[in-house]
């Protein structure tokens, strides 16, 4: 420049750029396997993607199949790449009730004579499971009485309830 001739130089240094990779969010139901964990990847430069990752994600929760209703961390790692530094972001496991039906069971009776004892099945039961998991007392209600006339009566179950179980009755 005009008077000048010359070179100049100047050292810098390239950093890493920050790349965060998010577990998504999931569900499972109580008794279930754990679901397939997915995540989410921000901060790609020059139309890069998760091809210039080296390793494997690897996910870590102290989740089971066993583990009782709730929510519980997700976590990643595994993965690592020379031209970014990598932030892992946990997500969330929620674990909800599993669906369990209640049937009263049909029963008869004679007309003149105390009601029987009435009783229901479960349908629904995880991991091995049986009623001695539910928390309460069955109970039943009708509005058939030993006087009542021959006809068919309604015998509605209640009573009951759990954790980690929807419970839905159904009438006899």
């Amino acid at each position: 420049i005009g008077n000048y001739n010359g070179t100049a130089t100047k050292d810098f240094t390239i950093e890493q750029a920050p790349l965060t990779i998010t577990v998504d969010n999931s569900s499972k139901v109580y008794g279930a396997a754990l679901p397939q964990f997915a995540i989410n990847y921000d901060g790609f430069v020059n139309s890069e993607d998760k091809s210039v990752l080296v390793g494997d994600i690897v996910f870590t929760t102290v989740a089971t199949v066993s583990s009782n209703v709730g929510t519980y961390d997700v976590y990643a790692s595994g993965l690592t790449a020379a031209n970014y530094a990598i932030t892992f972001v946990k997500g969330t496991l929620e674990v909800t009730k599993a669906p369990l039906t209640i049937t009263v069971n049909p029963t008869t009776k004679v007309y003149g004579t105390d009601n029987p004892t009435f009783s229901v099945t479960y349908n629904g039961f995880v991991l091995e499971q049986n009623e001695s998991v539910l928390s309460g007392n069955l109970e039943f209600t009708t509005t058939a009485t030993k006087d009542s006339d021959v006809d068919s009566y309604v015998v509605k179950a209640s009573g009951l309830s759990s954790d980690n179980y929807a419970i839905t009755y159904v009438d006899g």
